[in-house]
């Protein structure tokens, strides 16, 4: 691959990454605002929504990684891995949060809706999982990555230009 083809792709890869990142994490606040954190109904769905949401954010996170890798960007791929562990901390720490919300929600779920929202609830517990599986096997297949980087990334080539020596007489 050429330079110029690395680097085509790799800007385009950002733009892309930026596009599915940004995008489901706005719809997702557009829903969730104004946050009401005593209400352990907002909570729940909050939650939920979340977990729905980050499919595809994931998946942009994984092309930031491609595209730093296919440009030789540690810092930016190592910025991923972090950015990935960090959501799999949050999903795991919410998901202790929301079950708890879940038991204390069951009770005052009418008999005739308690299927759908078992559902709802086994549903959202279940990407969470899934989700903190993949953000960890991409955090540390980031990190692992990185390291190679700087070995695996192609150096610019020395620019010579053409020298030209006076004879002494000249000078």
């Amino acid at each position: 691959m050429t330079e110029f083809q690395a680097r085509t792709l790799g800007r385009t890869g950002y733009a892309v990454a930026a596009l599915l990142i940004v995008s489901p994490l706005v719809d997702l606040l557009g829903t969730v605002l104004p946050p009401r954190f005593g209400e352990v109904a907002w909570r729940f769905g909050t939650y939920g929504l979340l977990t729905n949401a980050l499919v595809t954010p994931t998946l942009g996170l994984a092309l930031v990684v491609a595209a730093g890798l296919l440009r030789g960007r540690r810092v930016l791929v190592r910025i991923a891995a972090v950015v990935a562990t960090l959501a799999a901390v949050v999903l795991v720490a919410g998901l202790a949060l929301f079950a708890l919300d879940y038991i204390q929600l069951r009770g005052a779920v009418g008999a005739a809706v308690r299927g759908s929202y078992d559902a709802a609830a086994g549903k959202a517990m279940l990407h969470a999982a899934l989700e903190v599986v993949v953000l960890g096997v991409l955090a540390e297949t980031a990190y692992v990555a990185s390291r190679a980087v700087n070995r695996a990334a192609p150096r610019a080539p020395e620019r010579v230009g053409l020298v030209v020596q006076l004879q002494d007489d000249e000078k």
